[in-house]
């Protein structure tokens, strides 16, 4: 049986009660070069227009916020264990060529897997919500069926269901951030297939952990107090998965039998 919340909770305290000072550094980093990016596109849709802006916007986040919030999530990993680096190690990522470059492919192989999912579920949702769009019906010259109004609310349950199944699909990948950034051999690939294995038995731990932050993701929506909550969501995840990986050895080794198990240093 997985750990409980509670225990989760009270690990990730434990970690971060000595290293509050750098947590914060590093959580301030990831914030302000997000903030930045944000004020700067924004700034910039004046001149260049909201679709080049948004475009800019999307390629600095795969380029520049992926691999670096990868390289936090590597440095608090390395706090979990005892390992205290420098603040500024976490741009070293752009140093390490080889490291950049997975760090790019994990990030694109994430992506389009979930571009992809989303791209079937709202498939029903883009249909109804043409079929009662006045504005579609005006761009081919026509005017709107009255029987379409019949149809108003079927793209709002339709939304509703294909977010709600995104997430959950999305869920099966929690753990690949966690594997990649612990075994720097493993290939992107390996870390999805890994997670979804994984993942199995212990998403609906995660969710409840998800759950159970609520008040303090609600709180950090004001953008300021995400600077000291910042640490303490990336430190429950990193021990819940330390956990569902431990679980996941464990079930193997009771099984006895020849499926290889994971490691990353445990």
């Amino acid at each position: 049986m997985l750990a409980s919340t509670k225990i989760i909770k009270k690990t990730a305290k434990t970690v971060l009660r000595e290293k509050i000072p750098v947590s914060l550094a590093v959580s301030t980093v990831i914030m302000s070069v997000q903030i930045v990016f944000l004020y700067m596109c924004s700034t910039l849709s004046t001149v260049i227009g909201s679709a080049a802006a948004t475009f800019l916007f999307v390629l600095l986040e795969i380029l520049i916020v992926s691999p670096l919030f990868l390289s936090a999530l590597r440095f608090f990993r390395r706090l979990q264990w005892g390992t205290e680096d420098k603040v500024i190690s976490v741009f070293e990522i752009f140093a390490n060529k080889g490291f950049y470059k997975r760090a790019l492919r994990f990030t694109f192989s994430v992506a389009l897997r979930i571009f992809g999912i989303a791209l079937l579920l709202f498939i029903p949702y883009t249909f109804f919500r043409l079929l009662t769009s006045n504005a579609f019906y005006e761009q081919l010259g026509l005017a709107m069926p009255v029987w379409a109004a019949n149809f108003e609310l079927v793209p709002v349950f339709l939304r509703t269901i294909a977010d709600v199944a995104l997430f959950f699909i999305m869920l099966r990948y929690y753990l690949a951030p966690f594997l990649f950034v612990a075994d720097e051999e493993m290939e992107p690939a390996e870390a999805l297939i890994t997670s979804k294995i994984i993942s199995r038995r212990t998403s609906f731990d995660y969710f409840s952990l998800i759950l159970s932050f609520i008040p303090l993701i609600l709180l950090s929506v004001f953008i300021m107090p995400l600077l000291f909550t910042m640490p303490y969501f990336i430190m429950a995840y990193l021990v819940h998965c330390r956990f569902a990986v431990a679980q996941y050895n464990s079930v193997l080794d009771g099984l006895n039998n020849k499926t290889p198990s994971y490691s990353a240093d445990f």
